[in-house]
């Protein structure tokens, strides 16, 4: 059975966002990004608590591609250390499945 994950990252810029966007769909690894703006996130960075704007991108793909992206998002975050997380997602419409495994195929690639 293949696994659909959801990956998670936070951006400063809005471009920056769109630019790796484009670059994870310009390699056919995910079906649908989504950007969430103004969120505001609090961490611990160098032994001081922080607050920043920032924006939320959710990258939909399968487990499958989860290296290319993450890869992808190393490579060309504004972040020293940039928040990659995943998590597993259904999907319960099957139009919306056939037409998300015609996109996140690695015979596409």
């Amino acid at each position: 059975m293949e696994k659909f994950i959801v990956i998670s990252t936070t951006f400063s810029t809005k471009q920056n966002a769109k630019c790796i966007s484009n670059k994870i769909l310009n390699e056919k690894c995910a079906a649908c990004i989504q950007l969430i703006p103004n969120i505001t996130s609090f961490y611990t960075w160098k032994d001081k608590i922080e607050s920043n704007k920032e924006f939320l991108l959710k990258v939909k793909t399968t487990n499958e591609m989860k290296d290319k992206i993450v890869e992808i998002i190393k490579t060309y975050h504004e972040y020293e250390i940039p928040q990659i997380i995943s998590y597993d997602f259904r999907i319960h419409n099957e139009n919306y499945k056939e037409w998300f495994q015609s996109i996140v195929n690695p015979e596409n690639i």
